[in-house]
Parts: structure tokens; sequence; C-alpha cells
């Protein structure tokens, strides 16, 4: 068995600190993000409850039906207004700044990926007679199924944080608390689904890289590893009790799982390599260039066909991008279609309007010309007036303008 020196420190200065805490940083913010658009819409609601209380309360009490109020607003009301806050803003919140950027999740494990391999292989080939491989297609398979499931989570700890606020918040209003009251509660229930999501994302963290570590090593032909902790306050005992023990990748250890599995475990894996790794046969042989070669071959092979799926997958929502833009057109020149019938048939509807007016009008006048003289009310408003002597009408329009009419020959 030979090892490389120093070979804990090495792998406990590889952990991907900073990718968990900038992705402890992005999850933490998402519940900060909709706590705050809740508070806005929520605290927006029972405002306008208050008010429509106060303006109620005023009425009652100026007519003796009440002396004062009991609470700042009437809960029944208060609930309704509520709920639909509660309801626009997790749609709001789903449509604009919960959206999740699945290239980004993806970007995180391929980080972890890169890392994780990159001290594993350096590991392998700093002792001599090693030989290292790294297949591409397994961190891709690895990558993808990260993501999936941390997309699946960040979903859910959204959904759970909109329930959660939606109980306590409807609790609170029920009683009749102050909008101090509410805001506190909002705060504290954001804060802990901002706890849970920070957890969240330095377990997915540690779990990925435990993985990729694993992967990589079966990979290189590692079969047993050391089990080390990160040796802080912090460990936990059964883990503790692993520290420098040998474990093959085979059997993992009882009530932990191999390092990483357990939640938030940072523990890590030291690999040994055995005598058995070492190639002590010529690397110049026939033999082993085509060996060489026909690994070489297979990884190229799978390397092209994951470019080819990609491609194919980039096509593909290429397509569907250009079909739901085609049928987003297709919908707006309907829309615009529509809106020009409906303009038209105002525009006829209040032609036909305006003709039928100035035609009752102008019989209410003709009436009027042949009345007796005196005052007459058209149905406009307006009023016409005969003077004494019969020789003009006075037009008193709805605005208080007035005109003479002339009811001598010309």
């Amino acid at each position: 068995m030979r090892q490389p020196g120093n070979i804990a420190g090495r792998m406990r200065n590889a952990y991907p600190t900073r990718i968990e805490d900038e992705y402890q940083q992005e999850l933490a913010a998402r519940p900060s993000r909709a706590g705050r658009l809740v508070m806005a819409r929520v605290m927006a609601a029972i405002e306008t409850a208050i008010a429509e209380y106060k303006a109620k309360a005023q009425e009652e009490r100026a007519a003796g039906l009440r002396e004062d109020a009991e609470v700042p607003y009437d809960p029944n009301r208060a609930l309704v207004l509520v709920q639909r806050a509660l309801t626009g803003a997790q749609v709001g919140y789903t449509s604009t700044v919960g959206q999740i950027n699945i290239d980004a999740v993806l970007q995180r494990a391929r980080a972890v990926d890169a890392l994780a391999t990159r001290v594993q292989v350096e590991l392998a080939e700093s002792v001599p007679g090693i030989r290292t491989t790294s297949d591409p297609t397994v961190g891709y398979v690895l990558q993808q199924a990260w993501a999936r499931e941390n997309v699946g989570l960040i979903k859910t700890v959204d959904a759970d944080l909109f329930d959660d606020l939606a109980t306590h918040i409807t609790a609170a209003v029920t009683k009749g608390q102050s909008t101090s009251a509410l805001a506190e509660l909002i705060q504290a229930r954001t804060g802990v689904a901002e706890r849970h999501a920070a957890f969240i994302a330095r377990d997915q963290i540690a779990k990925l890289n435990g993985k990729v570590v694993q992967q990589r090593q079966q990979g290189l032909g590692v079969k047993r590893y050391r089990w080390r902790t990160v040796g802080d306050e912090r460990v936990r005992d059964t883990h503790r009790a692993h520290d420098g023990k040998i474990f093959e990748w085979g059997k993992p250890p009882p009530g932990t799982g191999h390092p990483g599995q357990d939640f938030n475990c940072r523990c890590f894996a030291e690999p040994i390599f055995d005598d058995e790794m070492l190639d002590d046969s010529p690397d110049d042989t026939p033999e082993m260039r085509a060996a060489q070669q026909e690994a070489e071959r297979r990884v190229a092979e799978r390397a092209a066909a994951r470019a080819r799926r990609q491609a194919e997958e980039v096509a593909r929502v290429a397509r569907e991008a250009a079909a739901t833009s085609e049928r987003r057109a297709a919908f707006m020149r309907e829309l615009e279609r529509e809106a020009q019938r409906a303009q038209t048939e105002a525009l006829r509807r209040a032609q036909d309007e305006q003709r039928a007016l100035a035609e009752k009008l102008q019989a209410e006048v003709n009436a009027a010309l042949n009345a007796k003289p005196g005052t007459v009310r058209l149905s406009n408003g307006a009023t016409l007036a005969e003077s004494p002597d019969g020789k003009t009408l006075t037009l008193t329009l709805p605005d208080g303008q007035k005109r003479l009419v002339s009811l001598e020959p010309a």
C-alpha cells in the first residue's frame, strides 16, 4: 500500500466550502423574497380592512348604533382580503422572483464535481504506478440527477413556506391581531424557512461531494477508504467513532452510510491505494496501446452521444419556443382583430344612438314650435323658451350656454 503525503489535509482543504456558502445564500434568499412579498400584500389587505371597518364604525356611531369599536377590523372581512393577498403573492412569486434557474443549479453541481474530481485524480497521480482515467459521463449523470432532486426540494421549500404562512396568518387574523403582531409573525415564520433552506443547501452540497468522491475513487480502482472527520466540536459521536477506521466502498458503515451520505455530514473518505492497483507492466506494448485506444474510443463515443443528446434537447427546446412564440403571435393577432371588431361595433352603436337622439330632439323641437308659447324641457336636459312676441326661441343647454333662434322668415 502506497499513500501520498498529507492526504487527509489535502482532502480536508478541498471541501467545496465556497460553493456551499454561495448555495446557502442563494436558497436562503428565496424565503426572504417570498416573505417580503407576502408582507407587502398582507399589510395592504389589513390596512384596507381597517379603513373599511373605521368607516362603518363611524356611520354606526353617528346613527347611535355603536359607542366604540372593540377590534381594529372585521376578522371575517379581513380574512377574505388576506386570502386573496396570499394567493396573489404566491402566484406573483412563482411567476417572477421565485422562478427556478435550472442552469444555475447545474452550475453548482458541475463546480463540486470538477473540484472533487481534480483532487482525487491528483492524489492518484501522486502515487507511482497508478493509472488515472476519468469518465465524463459519470459526472454528467450525477449532476443531472442532483439538479433534478434539488429543483424538487426548492419547490417543496417554497410551497411549505406559503402553506405555513397561510396557516399562521389566518389564525392571527381570526383573533384580530394588530398589524405589528402580523408583521412579527411573518418575519418569524420566514426566518424558520430561511434556516431550513440553508440546512438543505449544506446537506445537498455535502451529499453531492460525497457521491462524486465515491464514484471517482471507485473509477480509479479504489476499493477501501479511511474515514476522516473535520475534527471540530460539531462532529457527531457516531461519526467520531468511525474516524481513522477503514471501510470498503461495497459495504457502507451501518447507521451512517459512507461519508457525506448522512444529513449535513462533512466527513470525507481518504482513499487507500492498495498494491493491487499498481500497474507494473510495461506501458508501451501493442496490447496496452490497443486497450488505451479502445478506452479512449469508448469515452469519445459516450461524449459524442451526450453531445448529440444535448444538441437534440436544445433543438427541441428551440422548436417548442418557436411554436409557443407563433401561438402567442396568433393569439395577439386574434386579440387585435377582436379589438378592431369591438371598436367598429362600438362606433356603430354610438352613431346609431347619436342619430336616434338627434331625431328625438328634433321631434321635441318641432313639437315645441307647434305648441303654445312657453318653456319646454327636452330629454337631454336642455330647455326651449319662446319669447312673448313669438319671434325668437331661447335654447338653454345643460351646461348653461344659451343660443337664440329666430322664428321670423329670413
